[in-house]
C-alpha cells in the first residue's frame, strides 16, 4: 500500500462542472468593475450590491471547498458559504484593527486571491 504524495492529495477534485467557479468569478469581476465605475445608485447600484453580495457568500470559499474531498455538492456549498463568511470576517477584521477600513480594497484582494485557485477548478473540471 502506498501513500498518496502531496501532488495528489493537493489536486482539485472534481466538481462535475466548470459553471460554478467560472460563475463566481465573473460575478467577482463584475462587482469589481461596478465597484471601480461608482455604480452606487438606482438599478446599477443594485446589480452592484447582489454581485458583491454574491462573490462573497461563496466565492472565497468555494476556492477553498473545491480542494476538499467532499460527499455531495450540497456539502461543498455550504462548506464555501461557511468558509466564505470565514474569511470575509477575518479580511474586515483586519481592517478594523489596522483602522485602515477600505471595504471596495477588500473586494478587490478577495477577488484577487479567489482567481487563481477559482480558474484551477475550473481548468480541472473541464
Amino acid at each position: 500500500m502506498t501513500t498518496p504524495t502531496t501532488a495528489t492529495t493537493t489536486r482539485p477534485r472534481r466538481t462535475g462542472s466548470w459553471v460554478p467557479p467560472v460563475v463566481l468569478l465573473v460575478v467577482g469581476v463584475v462587482a469589481c468593475a461596478m465597484a471601480a465605475s461608482g455604480a452606487d445608485d438606482g438599478s446599477a447600484g443594485a446589480v452592484r450590491a447582489v454581485a458583491t453580495l454574491a462573490f462573497f457568500l461563496f466565492g472565497p470559499g468555494w476556492a477553498v471547498a473545491g480542494f476538499l474531498r467532499t460527499v455531495t455538492t450540497a456539502t461543498r456549498w455550504f462548506l464555501a458559504a461557511a468558509f466564505s463568511c470565514a474569511i470575509a470576517i477575518l479580511g474586515a477584521q483586519v481592517m478594523a484593527s489596522t483602522g485602515s477600513w477600505h471595504p471596495v480594497g477588500g473586494l478587490y484582494v478577495l477577488v484577487g486571491l479567489a482567481t487563481v485557485p477559482l480558474v484551477r477548478l475550473a481548468w480541472a473540471a473541464r
